[in-house]
């Protein structure tokens, strides 16, 4: 979180656009660690002796639960004990045993975060920067399916590397851009171009061995266009500032647009959803 907020100190004080990318070891628009399928919470459940944070959030899952039906399951595990003064990883085996054999034990994937999962990271981020995607790559409401085009950390046959148990499948590998020059960028990828979005399915094969992914993170790859104004930079003062040229031969696409630039109500903020502003006041955008 610091080295978020230090991000936006740096846009604050800068004239000309930043674009940061990479690995933010945090997820995108609807969970902090990636939106959570049964099996993963139930594997969080059976770590969660002796772990606050994990016992916290494997509370928040049980009670999206269908009770009746959880507590049946791990019942018909322990017969005749009183499965509340059982552990946790204790009611885990149980709804592990009962998941593997295809029965239903209660829990419900994951379809909006719950408290603890929450985007954090990326809500203090988009305070100064915007996060640059496609609908394609967007984190959607519900958990990632392997090598669903969107996951990008752990990447598919990577799944064992990761080994902490409050996360899932996550898109954490991202571009933004520092406001308001976000807005005026756009991504501009060849839909026939394989090496643009999550690119799947990239291997290698060492001497001797399989072909195994190339990283425990896909590689992500776009294409940008500058869309907006020209940016003039010029010192006054002793002091170096920036001005925005609507017209002319740099601004892009003036003369097509009928030499106009439509502004909107919105800031052309297209990384943003209601909900964050109905979130406590530490999460919100």
């Amino acid at each position: 979180m610091n080295e978020a907020k230090a991000l936006n100190t740096w846009a604050k004080g800068a004239i000309q656009p930043i674009m940061v990318m990479g690995d933010f070891n945090a997820g995108g628009d609807v969970s902090e660690r990636g939106l959570h399928h049964i099996d993963a919470q139930i594997r969080l459940m059976q770590q969660s002796d002796g772990n606050t944070f994990y016992r916290d959030l494997t509370r928040q899952y049980v009670l999206n639960a269908d009770q009746q039906t959880m507590r049946s399951v791990i019942q018909e595990a322990y017969v005749g004990q009183d499965i509340d003064t059982l552990s946790w990883k204790q009611w885990g085996d149980a709804l592990s045993a009962a998941y593997k054999a295809g029965k239903n034990v209660g829990l419900q994937d994951e379809t909006y975060a719950v408290a603890n999962n929450t985007p954090v990271t990326m809500n203090v981020l988009k305070k100064q920067y915007m996060l640059l995607q496609t609908d394609a790559v967007r984190e959607d409401f519900k958990p990632h399916d392997l090598n669903d085009g969107s996951t990008t950390w752990p990447s598919a046959g990577e799944d064992a590397t990761n080994t902490w148990a409050s996360w899932d499948r996550a898109k954490i590998d991202h571009f933004l851009v520092s406001r308001p020059f976000g807005k005026w960028y756009e991504i501009v990828d060849d839909p026939n171009d394989p090496y643009t979005g999550v690119i799947k399915d990239v291997k290698v094969t060492r001497p001797g061995r399989q072909p195994e992914a190339i990283s425990d993170h896909e590689p992500v790859a776009h294409d940008f266009r500058w869309v907006g104004p020209q940016l003039q930079t010029y010192s006054e003062n002793e002091t170096s500032k920036t001005r925005l040229v609507w017209g002319g031969a740099n601004a892009y696409g003036f003369a097509e647009k009928n030499k106009e630039f439509v502004l909107t109500r919105n800031n052309q903020r297209r990384d943003l959803y209601l909900a964050r502003f109905r979130m406590p006041m530490a999460n919100r955008f």
